[in-house]
């Protein structure tokens, strides 16, 4: 085969060659223009991105109607944008596509509530969780435009060397052919070629000769310029891709930045929930530092562990494609008030689809919790406190809407004024009310309004109006109490009836017609005056009738009323036309003196007083002797005012009564002392009560053959703030006779029972723990109140032994049942202080008294005393007879204990023994107790 056609084969694969190249530099430079316009339209996508979330990070920050235009018109843009898409929209134009829609559908409720309330709090976390998932989704989309590129740009070049490899090879068999003839020819194309090969595109194989292998010189020279073009092409993409590279790196930069200053804790966690990234703000919020908290399992570590369940719940939730909002507390080892937080979580998807890790934003939310519960307190505090308002009362805005109604107006009939519609324009309605009067400046409404209620009755209600003002004085409300005042109007009518009357009896006492409190006092004052101006004396009685309270507990208040108009008769028949006698309460009688020539006088006067009361009186089928206790202060040695004078005579009366009582004394400045410390101590033991001061010490009682421990006795006393440990003995007679000894009493009973619970959930056996009942303590509501206590402790009424004083038991009325229905619920029952009165034999026997605890006295004078040895052996006998264990109380000596173990007595208490101890001695010494005795049982 000849050079030429050789040579022309060549060409022609050699053409064929070039076309193959043109054909792909046109593919390359298609399909390079393709991912520019793509890489264009990502950072178009981003840019609008980007301007919208710096909008809305402005609108948070100064959130005026300029922030909001200015969202608004960011977010036309980027649906501008998103509708200039040239190519097939991917998955992430997709999902910037549908959370474009989210924030369209979001936007209108941007500015409609303030911005801190907690709509727009909750709003805002919407739509930054969404502007966060599209900025997201930039990032691939310009990462797979510039991959795009990269795939085009490597491909063609390889194409390229592919192309020139396949030239050089056909140029090197042309010059194999024609090396004879065109060798310098060759050799020069095949240097060119070389340097072409080895990526030198700038060099020139030209031939200006006719031929062949000029021609197929020039073909390859505009084959060079060809590619030389494709390649300046491919820098230049390449330079392109270099610099949206760093573009993007500086937006990612942004990015990294915007997430560090956000205060919201920023947080990635995998499926095991452990912590993959974090910023500043997550880390001060979760209180560890940033290298130490990467690689934690959030949900272990940090989260609250009544949380966990619902925590790992949101992890999976979200894993499974959802975003989910959660509220939860931190865990705190320190004993701290919990951290609460509220945590937005959303998947983070990768170029595949496939979900990552989650991306959560959390807020620390604890002082919106607090506030919360706070106000949910207060809330149920002033609901509480309106409720227990027995009037109706309705709490209405300035617009007349019903804002607070108490329990008193939700259970008012449909009539009831408080149900009455109100209306804020007056000219629209009839209604022209007190709420209505208060918004046009009024001050305070009253009003009477009438309606009928179910029983076609009419009730008659106060309407009192008040103005509700927030602290700047802007009124916010009206409050409206609805008083019902139908038994007042009903009352009022019969007031008047009866002014008359009523007028007369004001003054005086109505069982004996003597002058009351009111007139005595009046006349108390006119005659001290009229001492004053001339300078002369008289004398005030206060006399006090001993035990009445007897004859009314035994023979009932009727006898007591006639006993004490019998008095009356008595007293007013000693007395002179110019003194006054007046009952100021009770069985108290006062009388004054005036005037008084000698101060013997008011003396004979008072012993005429007792003489008259001490006469027999026969009452029905009862012969009565009565007795009076007198106190006298004279005006004005003993006092220049009412008040003294009144204060001296009741405390010298009172110091007839220690005396002996049937006495009359007069007043003393050391009696007054007394008196006063006296009430002090009182006092002194109110506040005791209030601030709990009392506690319970306890005595054990033992069994005197084996002197084994058998049970306690609990015992009063006052940890006083200033003088410590105060035994029953100084401050229960101060007590005795009101209301306090109950409250003091009850204190101690709550305590023991309390202790002794606690003892038998130790597995301790105290014995039978003896409770002291005051005389006020023996009633029908303290059996209520001890059953109540028994189920709050939940104790067994067998563990305790109620003790009642044979003095009480025997004075106080209907004290034999009341005990009967003690011992019936299972307590036992002991007489303390057997031996100092007289009981009856039947009524122990009645009662199933299970213990009689020997009078104290009586056994401080043994063995000596042959009176007290009568008396014990007499009541060790007694209980012997009636199977009652016999207990001794206070044995101090060996002898005593002797003397009592031969007489039969079978238990004993006293400091010999024990002396009382607090709660928690008694607790060790039966946590020893019982170890001994599982020692034994274990040898056993």
């Amino acid at each position: 085969m000849k050079v030429g056609t050789r040579l022309l084969l060549l060409s022609t694969f050699s053409a064929a060659v070039a076309l193959a190249g043109w054909f792909v530099s046109s593919w390359s430079s298609a399909r390079l223009d393709e991912a520019m316009t793509q890489l264009q339209y990502a950072e178009a996508v981003q840019r609008a991105v980007t301007r919208l979330n710096t909008r809305f990070g402005l609108y948070l920050s100064f959130p005026d109607s300029n922030a909001l235009n200015d969202w608004k018109l960011a977010r036309e843009q980027l649906t501008t944008t998103l509708q200039n898409n040239a190519i097939d929209a991917d998955r992430f134009i997709y999902n910037i596509s549908r959370q474009n829609e989210t924030l369209q559908a979001l936007s209108p409720l941007l500015g409609i509530q303030s911005h801190d309330s907690p709509g727009q709090i909750q709003l805002t976390y919407r739509i930054y969780a969404s502007l966060q998932e599209m900025a997201e989704d930039t990032v691939p989309l310009a990462t797979q435009a510039q991959q795009r590129i990269l795939d085009t740009t490597k491909r063609g070049r390889l194409i390229s060397q592919g192309l020139m490899i396949a030239l050089s090879l056909v140029l090197t068999l042309i010059a194999f052919q024609v090396a004879r003839s065109l060798k310098s020819r060759i050799d020069r194309m095949r240097v060119q070629l070389q340097q072409v090969a080895g990526g030198n595109l700038f060099l020139s194989i030209s031939d200006q000769r006719n031929d062949e292998l000029g021609e197929l010189a020039r073909g390859f020279d505009s084959m060079l310029k060809r590619l030389r073009t494709t390649t300046y092409s491919v820098d230049q993409l390449n330079e392109e891709v270099q610099r949206h590279t760093a573009r993007l790196k500086n937006q990612q930069e942004y990015l990294r930045t915007l997430i560090e200053a956000e205060p919201a804790g920023v947080i990635t966690l995998d499926r095991e929930s452990t912590i993959l990234s974090i910023n500043n703000a997550g880390a001060r919020i979760l209180r560890c530092p940033v290298d130490q908290a990467l690689q934690q399992s959030f949900c272990d570590r940090f989260v609250a562990r009544d949380d966990r369940t619902v925590f790992t719940n949101l992890v999976k939730a979200v894993y499974a494609g959802h975003s989910k909002n959660l509220q939860y507390r931190l865990h705190s080892d320190s004993g701290e008030n919990a951290v609460w937080l509220q945590t937005y979580a959303v998947p983070f998807v990768d170029p595949h689809g496939q979900i990552i890790s989650i991306i959560t934003v959390s807020h620390d939310i604890t002082g919106r919790v607090l506030e919360e519960q706070r106000l949910r307190e207060a809330r149920a505090f002033l609901q509480n406190v309106v409720d227990s308002v027995h009037d109706a009362m309705v709490v209405r805005d300035v617009k007349f809407n019903i804002r607070l109604l108490n329990r008193a107006a939700r259970d008012s009939e449909a009539s009831h004024p408080c149900n009455r519609p109100q209306y804020p324009d007056t000219l629209l309605s009839r209604d022209t009310g007190p709420a209505q009067r208060l918004l046009r400046g009024s001050a305070r409404e009253t009003e009477i309004c009438s309606y009928i209620d179910a029983n076609d009755n009419t009730c008659h209600i106060e309407l009192e109006a008040t103005p509700l003002r927030l602290p700047d004085g802007t009124l916010n409300g009206v409050i409206e109490i609805y008083r019902d005042i139908s038994e007042n109007t009903r009352l009022l009518a019969q007031l008047h009836q009866e002014q008359s009357r009523l007028q007369q009896l004001a003054h005086h006492d109505q069982l004996t017609g003597l002058p009351n409190r009111t007139l005595f006092r009046d006349r108390l004052e006119q005659v001290r005056r009229q001492a004053e101006r001339e300078r002369k004396s008289f004398a005030l009685l206060f006399i006090d009738l001993d035990r009445f309270k007897e004859i009314n507990d035994n023979l009932g208040h009727q006898a007591g009323d006639q006993v004490l108009q019998e008095m009356s008769r008595r007293l007013s028949s000693c007395v002179r036309a110019s003194d006054t006698l007046a009952r100021i309460g009770g069985d108290e009688f006062t009388v004054i003196m005036s005037p008084l020539l000698h101060s013997d006088d008011a003396a004979m006067l008072a012993q005429k007083f007792i003489e008259s009361v001490r006469a027999p009186y026969q009452l029905d089928s009862h012969a009565l002797t009565l007795t009076t206790s007198i106190g006298i202060s004279l005006y004005p040695q003993d006092g220049a005012d009412t008040e003294s004078l009144i204060r001296n005579a009741d405390a010298a009366m009172y110091r007839a009564k220690e005396d002996g009582k049937n006495l009359f004394r007069l007043y003393s400045r050391q009696l007054t002392h007394r008196a006063l410390a006296h009430l002090s101590l009182a006092a002194e033991l109110r506040r005791a009560i209030e601030n709990d001061e009392f506690c319970a010490f306890y005595q054990t009682r033992f069994d005197l053959a084996s002197l084994t421990p058998i049970g306690l006795e609990a015992l009063a006393r006052w940890q006083h703030p200033v003088h410590g440990i105060m035994d029953a003995a100084k401050f229960l007679p101060a007590a005795e006779g009101g209301e306090l000894i109950v409250g003091i009493g009850n204190c101690i009973i709550d305590k023991v029972m309390q202790q002794v619970r606690q003892w038998h959930d130790l597995g301790y056996d105290p014995g039978v723990v003896a409770l002291n009942l005051a005389a006020r303590q023996i009633s029908s509501s303290q059996i209520d109140w001890l059953a109540q206590r028994l189920e709050k402790h939940g104790c067994q009424a067998h563990w305790f032994e109620i003790e009642v004083s044979e003095r009480n038991l025997l004075q106080t009325k209907h004290a034999i049942e009341l005990l009967e229905k003690l011992g019936a619920m299972g307590f036992e029952l002991a007489v303390d202080n057997f031996g100092s009165s007289h009981s009856s034999l039947s009524c122990l026997n009645r009662m199933h008294v299970t213990r009689l605890k020997l009078h104290q006295p009586v056994v401080n004078a043994l063995p000596g005393d042959k009176d007290s040895q009568s008396v014990s052996c007499a009541a060790i006998a007694l209980g012997n007879s009636l199977s009652v264990k016999i207990c001794a109380q206070g044995v101090e000596h060996q002898a005593q204990a002797d003397f009592l173990r031969h007489a039969g007595c079978t238990e004993a208490q006293g400091f010999l023994f024990s002396c009382p101890q607090p709660g928690n001695v008694i607790t060790a010494a039966l946590s020893r107790r019982k170890q001994s005795q599982d020692t034994n049982t274990a040898n056993a």
